[in-house]
C-alpha cells in the first residue's frame, strides 16, 4: 500500500463520471498518488442510485472491495452516498466514509479526515446540500474514450417525474455561466480533445441564455474542427434552433437524445409528462425536416404501473412510425419516495414476468427499425473517431456522428495499420450492416 494514493470505480451516468475525474484531478493536484486498487490507501466507488439494478450494483461492488483489498480504506461517493447516506453508514459499517455528490471538489479535505481518523467510529459522513452555484474544476484525469470529453453544463433537475427520484439525489437545477464552459471547452480542445458531449439532466433547462446561445458561444469561440454533442433534451420544450444550428455549423453534431418515455399519453400523465405519440411524432418530423441527416434517440420504460395491453401495442405502434434510431428500453423500477410509489404499492403494477414480455416486445419492434435506419450510411463516407484498436487485427473500432459513447453502436474500420490509433479521426467509406455495427474500410485504402 502506498501512502495517499487512491483509485476510484466509477459507476453510473455520464454526470457521474464528471464527478468521478473532478474528484481524481482534485486528489491528484493536492499530492495524492493514482494507483490500482491492490496499491492504493483509499479506493472511492463512486456510487449510482438511479434505478434498483444500479444501486444493487453499486452495494455489491463497494462490498467486493472491502473484501479484495482489506488493506485499503474503502468510501462510498456519488448518488448512492446522497440519497441514503445516514442509512448506510449504520448498514455498512465496514465503511471508511460516505460522501456525497453536490461538491466533488471537497473530496481532498474529506479524505485527510478519513485517513487521519482510526476507524473505530463508523463511517465518516459528508453530504452537503449543494444549493450554491455550479462551480467547475479544472480535469486533468478523464475516464472517457481518447479525444473525448463530457462536459457538465447544469445540475439537478426541477422536473417532477412521478417515477424519478433525481432532484432529491442531485437537487434542483444548478446551470453554469456560459462563459466557464466555454473556457472549459477551449481547455480541453488544447489538451486533444476532438469531441464534445454536453451534459445535463436536461439541456432545454440551460438558462444562461439558453441551450443554442451556449452552444453558438462555443463555436464562435474556436475555429478547430471538432464535434460537439448535445446529450439529454427532454421533448416537452425540445429546442428546434439547435437542429437549425446543426445545419449551419457541422461541428455540431445532428444526434439529439430525446427522452420520451412512453407514447401512450395516459401513461405518461401518470409519469408527469405531457407528450403523446402524436406530439413526439410531430417533434420528430420537424427535427428530420430541418435537418435530414439527424440521428434520434430515446428511451422508454414499459410497465408503469397502469400500463395496459392497449397502451404496449400504442407504444409499438408508435416506435415503428417514428422510426428512431437508437432506443433504450427499460423496466420500470419503484424508487421509494417517489409519488408513483402509491401505484406500486396499490397493486397496479404488472407482475415482473409480464413487464419482460412487454420489453421484449417493444425491443424485437424497434430490431427491424435499427436496420432500416443504418442501411441508409452504407456506401456514404464518414468522418469517425477512433476509440480502440484490435489486438493482433487490422480492425479498429470508432464511433461515427450518429453514435453517442457507450449506448450505440460502432463502426468497425477495416484496413488499418500503425498510423491509426485511438483519439484520431479518419475518413471512412461504410460497406455494410453488421447488426447494430457498421463496417467500414479508411478512405486512404
Amino acid at each position: 500500500m502506498h501512502h495517499r494514493s487512491f483509485h476510484i470505480v466509477n459507476l453510473g451516468c455520464a454526470k457521474n463520471q464528471v464527478d468521478a475525474e473532478v474528484m481524481a484531478s482534485a486528489l491528484e493536484g493536492t499530492g495524492w498518488q493514482w494507483s490500482e486498487p491492490e496499491s492504493a490507501e483509499v479506493i472511492l466507488v463512486n456510487s449510482c442510485s438511479f434505478i434498483e439494478p444500479a444501486q444493487v450494483e453499486s452495494i455489491d461492488t463497494t462490498f467486493a472491495c472491502i473484501e479484495d483489498y482489506p488493506e485499503a480504506r474503502v468510501v462510498m461517493t456519488g448518488c448512492l452516498s446522497q440519497r441514503f447516506g445516514e442509512q448506510l453508514a449504520g448498514e455498512m459499517p465496514e465503511l471508511a466514509g460516505l460522501f456525497g455528490n453536490r461538491a466533488p471538489e471537497q473530496i481532498t479535505t474529506f479524505l485527510d479526515r478519513v485517513t487521519a481518523g482510526d476507524g473505530t467510529g463508523g463511517p465518516l459522513l459528508h453530504l452537503p446540500a449543494g444549493d450554491g452555484p455550479l462551480t467547475s474544476a479544472r480535469r486533468t484525469r478523464l475516464f472517457s474514450h481518447p479525444g473525448s470529453v463530457y462536459i457538465k453544463v447544469a445540475e439537478g433537475c426541477d422536473h417532477r417525474c412521478t417515477f424519478c427520484d433525481i432532484p432529491n439525489i442531485r437537487g434542483g437545477v444548478r446551470t453554469r455561466p456560459a462563459q466557464s464552459i466555454v473556457d472549459e471547452v477551449l481547455d480541453h480542445l488544447d489538451r486533444g480533445a476532438l469531441e464534445v458531449n454536453l451534459v445535463a439532466q436536461d439541456l432545454a433547462a440551460y438558462d444562461r441564455p439558453d441551450a443554442p446561445a451556449l452552444i453558438r458561444a462555443i463555436l464562435g469561440a474556436s475555429a478547430e474542427r471538432f464535434w460537439i454533442r448535445p446529450l439529454y433534451v427532454y421533448p416537452d420544450a425540445f429546442p428546434l434552433d439547435l437542429v437549425t444550428l446543426s445545419r449551419e455549423d457541422d461541428r455540431l453534431l445532428p444526434y439529439f437524445d430525446i427522452p420520451m418515455q412512453h407514447a401512450d399519453p395516459e401513461v405518461l400523465r401518470r409519469m408527469g409528462r405531457s407528450g403523446s405519440a402524436g406530439a413526439y411524432l410531430d417533434l420528430v418530423d420537424q427535427i428530420r425536416r430541418r435537418n435530414p441527416a439527424a440521428t434520434i434517440r430515446t428511451s422508454i420504460i414499459v410497465g408503469f404501473p397502469g400500463e395496459s395491453e392497449e397502451s404496449v401495442a400504442d407504444l409499438i405502434d408508435f416506435v415503428r412510425a417514428a422510426r428512431i434510431d437508437w432506443l433504450g428500453v427499460f423496466a420500470y423500477s419503484p424508487q421509494a419516495g417517489t409519488p408513483a410509489m402509491r401505484w406500486v404499492e396499490s397493486g397496479e403494477m404488472p407482475d415482473a414476468e409480464e413487464v419482460r414480455r412487454r420489453r421484449e416486445a417493444v425491443e424485437t419492434a424497434q430490431q427491424a427499425v435499427v436496420s432500416e435506419r443504418l442501411e441508409r450510411f452504407v456506401g456514404l463516407h464518414q468522418t469517425v473517431l477512433i476509440e480502440e484498436i484490435v489486438r493482433g487485427s487490422s480492425m479498429a473500432l470508432a464511433r461515427g456522428p450518429m453514435h453517442a459513447p457507450d449506448v450505440d453502436g460502432l463502426i468497425i474500420v477495416h484496413g488499418i495499420d500503425d498510423t491509426v490509433g485511438p483519439g484520431q479521426m479518419q475518413e471512412v467509406i461504410v460497406r455494410n450492416v453488421r447488426g447494430v455495427d457498421l463496417n467500414a474500410h479508411l478512405t486512404h485504402r
